[in-house]
């Protein structure tokens, strides 16, 4: 294993290089061998926010598969830090945190409020389904609010969501939700 020739404060100095294209294998390194360490949280920190994603844009898709492969080790301190405001990051990185945040269990109600400030104009309909998924682990009456909320205004160019929306919305109990969906991953 070569990697283990590296320590992670090789890997950190790697992630201040110019190259996004060493920053990037570099974090892919520290996410792999030390997802709760301080420094994965320095670099996720760094990374996540809008300036540096257009920079560097394929760190979008490895900064998405640690929070959603390694929250459970992640510090919901950290998460919230992320998407209160602390740091600027888009919609649908935000979408990722709370759904993270969502699979801790932890302040349900807050992870709802914060869901809420997610602008459903300008999202994406792979950011919208983060957000669904992220109302379904959290089951609770707020949530199933925000559902049928966000059914008002939904329109999409895919027929299956329109569909999929209605069936959600269609329960009378939001417990219900939870037999509608299958975790794809």
């Amino acid at each position: 294993m070569k990697e283990f020739l590296f320590t992670k404060e090789d890997y950190a100095g790697f992630c201040e290089n110019k190259e996004s294209l060493v920053q990037q294998w570099a974090y892919k390194q520290i996410i792999k061998f030390y997802p709760d360490s301080e420094i994965t949280y320095k670099y996720t920190k760094k990374f996540i926010q809008p300036k540096m994603l257009k920079k560097i844009e394929r760190m979008k898709y490895a900064i998405m598969t640690y929070l959603r492969e390694s929250w459970e080790l992640i510090d919901a301190d950290f998460l919230f830090g992320l998407v209160e405001g602390k740091t600027e990051i888009s919609f649908e990185m935000q979408a990722h945190v709370l759904k993270a945040l969502a699979q801790k269990g932890s302040k349900k109600s807050k992870i709802v409020n914060l869901l809420l400030r997610i602008d459903g104009q300008q999202t994406d309909i792979n950011t919208f389904l983060v957000i669904i998924e992220a109302l379904e682990i959290l089951q609770t009456d707020e949530a199933y609010a925000m559902l049928r909320y966000f059914d008002k205004d939904f329109s999409s160019d895919f027929p299956f969501m329109e569909t999929y929306m209605n069936v959600l919305i269609s329960y009378k109990d939001e417990k219900d939700i939870k037999l509608n969906f299958r975790n794809p991953y």
